[in-house]
């Protein structure tokens, strides 16, 4: 295993204000390292270009800073996530070329760490909780993906650009995640690395919990995902089918959309029945 000593910490901003949240860097504030350590804030969206293809630039601009400047590793970290202090250590000290923290969807509860994906589709490892359970604060190989936070090598963005498909519902982790393991690299997801998901700005954390049946927690003022998505969902969305969903009138199939309310929305959302048209 390669020894990593420069790491450059690369923050994706939120395009409105607040660019991050402040749980998030006050997170970032406490990471420890021996090493070198530098840590920049990417912002500077064109309205002109969907958010997906802004992410894409910056994480672009990150992979540039690393090798212009021969950093040894990349962390990505989101501006909602809360991250361990110990995050990086543990994450260098996995012998994989793209190491993983683990954390919730903020629209599901799922978490983000796929041991098997495609280019359009994969099953995460909470959708088994048994699994998810026994596995719970190990290493395991992985299929990817999120960018939450994450370790990427230099050797690997040696080879591998980031890249975002329009016709896809998914950001550039996806095919990242794809090309890093069709470029012959190994992913890793560390378990004990577990990190929240800021909701909204002021609004409660999600954390994955395998003590708690749906194998997540809300922390804050909410008492459910579901009650916390009604309060901040629209009156009335349209949203896309992920599974058949039966109507008074009509049974609506995957890849079809579908008008609700914020109570019915939040109560799908929750089973991943449905997906928000722009995520």
């Amino acid at each position: 295993m390669m020894t990593i000593n420069r790491v450059f910490v690369g923050v994706a901003t939120f395009p409105n204000p607040p660019e991050v949240y402040e749980a998030t860097d006050t997170s970032l504030q406490a990471l420890r390292w021996d090493g070198d350590l530098q840590t920049i804030y990417f912002g500077a969206d064109d309205p002109a270009r969907s958010k997906y293809d802004n992410l894409t630039t910056k994480h672009n601009r990150m992979r540039v800073n690393v090798l212009e400047d021969n950093f040894d590793a990349l962390l990505t970290i989101e501006a909602d996530m809360i991250v361990p202090p110990d995050a990086l250590e543990k994450l260098a000290a996995v012998d994989a070329d793209v190491i993983y923290g683990l954390y919730c969807s903020r629209h599901n509860g799922m978490w983000l760490c796929f041991e098997n994906i495609t280019p359009r589709s994969g099953v995460a490892l909470n959708a088994t909780p048994a699994r998810a359970k026994a596995l719970w604060g190990q290493i395991i190989p992985s299929a990817g993906a999120g960018f939450g936070c994450t370790l990427i090598h230099r050797r690997v963005l040696e080879k591998i650009e980031f890249r975002y498909e329009a016709d896809t519902t998914f950001a550039d982790d996806w095919p990242f995640a794809v090309d890093v393991a069709a470029a012959g690299f190994t992913q890793a997801h560390h378990l004990g690395v577990v990190c929240g998901h800021i909701y909204a700005p002021g609004g409660p954390v999600l954390w994955p919990d395998p003590d708690i049946p749906r194998l997540y927690r809300v922390e804050g003022e909410a008492h459910s995902l579901s009650a916390m998505l009604s309060s901040t969902l629209p009156v009335i969305a349209t949203y896309r089918v992920r599974k058949r969903i039966s109507g008074r009138t009509q049974d609506y199939l995957p890849g079809s959309t579908i008008e609700l309310g914020s109570d019915a929305a939040a109560i799908l959302l929750e089973r991943r029945a449905i997906e928000m048209l722009d995520e």
